[in-house]
């Protein structure tokens, strides 16, 4: 007889596949309801023209949209979590910072494509850049603290200054999450020590996105592991790949 097993908490790769899904339920809301089925069942009311759709079709989509987007709110602090916990990991956090930094330059054309349908657009950057400037903001926050620590110890605090300016080339290169996602970032880094404060901070910092909060549901009951799963890329390429794919899918039914 098999004894039951007992609930051991999410790994690494758990929480990112929460996060992929969550993503990708958010960015059907975005891309093919926001920037595909809505316009064109308001210009069809509006317009005139067409009975295809109804002003009822409109309040029911729209009523779907905001489910999915709110779903979608639990992916991004997930992913602010797991960048913390990779930096706390990996062996080089140099080569961590390119992989970031080459993504974000692979993924910006789909990501200008799907939200914007334009092959370059200037209004925002795609959410790799928002990691990349966190991951810098924790390099360079460590850095600091380190002479600091040897050199002038009463001024420690002066440590969080590079994630101050991060954070503000998030917001000057209007990077997707801006400021707020460098922060969040740099938050759940400090309080890295202590899970449940690390959580709360979380929830407090994200309580403005009315169901993101709940990301930290699962954050809280991390245990530590990996998971067996190797997933180390399937966020870099999914990223692309599926703006790209929704926007294209958009594109042929809208």
């Amino acid at each position: 007889m098999h004894k039951a097993k007992h609930f051991s908490g999410f790994s690494g790769t758990n929480l990112k596949i929460i996060a992929l899904i969550t993503m990708l339920i958010d960015h059907i809301g975005a891309i093919l309801l926001e920037t595909g089925l809505l316009p064109q069942i308001t210009s069809s009311v509006l317009g005139g023209g067409s009975a295809k759709y109804q002003l009822s079709d409109y309040t029911f989509w729209v009523n779907i949209d905001i489910v999915l987007r709110m779903i979608g709110r639990l992916a991004f602090p997930i992913f602010c979590f797991l960048l913390v916990e990779g930096f706390l990991h990996t062996k080089s956090a140099a080569r961590y910072a390119l992989r970031l930094g080459l993504f974000a330059l692979i993924s910006e054309i789909p990501f200008d494509i799907s939200i914007y349908n334009q092959f370059f657009a200037n209004d925002m950057q795609n959410v790799f850049f928002t990691l990349l400037l966190g991951l810098l903001a924790l390099m360079g926050m460590q850095y600091a603290a380190q002479l600091l620590e040897q050199y002038a110890p009463k001024l420690r605090f002066l440590s969080v200054l590079p994630l101050a300016v991060c954070a503000l080339l998030a917001e000057l290169l209007r990077t997707d999450y801006s400021a707020f996602g460098v922060l969040l970032i740099g938050a759940l880094y400090i309080f890295r020590q202590n899970r449940m404060y690390q959580c709360m901070i979380g929830v407090i910092g994200t309580m403005w996105e009315v169901t993101a909060p709940l990301a930290f549901l699962p954050v809280y009951f991390y245990n530590g592991e990996r998971g067996k799963l190797k997933l180390k890329y399937v966020f870099y390429w999914f990223y692309p790949l599926h703006l790209l794919l929704l926007g294209l899918v958009r594109n042929l039914l809208f």
